[in-house]
């Protein structure tokens, strides 16, 4: 299709949503593509077509007067091919291809203005994108792999188009602890199951958490903690409104240096909302970490 473009509309709740899907087809010669749910009550139609169309359909229909709680809108001509993996929610397997190679994240207020910088930092030079996700609250992140000069222009170019109050964080990690490697984009849930159980955790180690409200910020922490201290990663959760957690286990001094050097990275980009270290935990804990 000459001149394509991807057509993008976020609000705050679902009406807002249903207004947009039936005004957008009947202003312009488009279609639908995809529709998102990213919680805190964020959600996103996707349309696509030609950008005279598209550019039509969305002068003449998005506003906030038409469209009840408008977060965002934006369309972005000639999509670079990796953002329609993030627009139909299917992220193709680059993890052993990326594996060791510096990260990048751009994380914003809402999906449409992560996309919209993702799209111009996958078009400033040689990385990729590996995953995305939302801790809630509309809190979304791209995490982009490349060598350290191009994540360094992703990122620089990226932060140039982020609209002005929907900046969030971005983050840079040039030679990522081995365990990232191994845990992303796997995220663990809280576990409710016998059979979930974690079995290579041991009960004589202490156990250590730290939780924010920045995924950004959260694996700055846990690279930089991971460096000082001798731990292992048990898991990553998304607990929901925006709190994201990690948990370590290892010897009581080395999940102290992990926890206290992870807060301390942690508070230069955000804020650590809390942190623990259980020197001698109680043989339960384990059932949910």
């Amino acid at each position: 299709m000459k001149n394509e473009a991807l057509g993008f509309i976020e609000t705050k709740g679902f009406t807002g949503i249903v207004k947009a899907q039936d005004s957008m087809p009947k202003t312009g010669n488009i279609d639908f593509y995809k529709l998102l749910q990213i919680g805190g009550g964020h959600v996103i139609t996707i349309f696509k077509g030609e950008l005279a169309d598209l550019q039509y359909a969305i002068e003449r229909n998005i506003n906030k007067e038409n469209i009840p709680n408008l977060h965002f809108s934006k369309i972005i001509e000639g999509p670079h091919e990796e953002i329609y993996e993030i627009a139909s929610d299917k992220i193709n397997n680059r993890k052993e291809i990326l594996k060791g190679q510096s990260l990048a994240l751009i994380e914003t207020k809402g999906f449409v203005p992560m996309v919209f910088a993702t799209d111009k930092a996958l078009k400033s030079g040689d990385v990729h994108i590996t995953n995305w996700l939302s801790i809630g609250g509309g809190i979304s992140t791209s995490i982009l792999r490349g060598d350290v000069a191009s994540c360094h222009s992703a990122v620089e170019e990226a932060e140039k188009i982020i609209p002005k109050g929907f900046e969030y964080n971005t983050l840079i990690i040039e030679n990522p602890n081995e365990q990232i490697d191994e845990k992303l984009p796997i995220f663990s849930k809280l576990k409710k199951k016998k059979e979930n159980i974690n079995n290579n955790l041991d009960d004589r180690k202490a156990v250590g958490v730290v939780e924010t409200k920045s995924f950004s910020a959260l694996l700055y922490g846990i690279d930089k903690g991971l460096k000082k201290g001798a731990t292992q990663v048990v898991g990553i959760y998304k607990v929901g409104s925006m709190y994201i957690s990690a948990s370590f286990e290892g010897e009581v001094s080395e999940v102290e240096s992990t926890v206290m050097e992870a807060k301390k990275q942690i508070d230069k980009m955000s804020h650590c909302d809390a942190y623990i270290i259980i020197p001698n935990r109680h043989k339960d804990v384990r059932t949910i970490l």
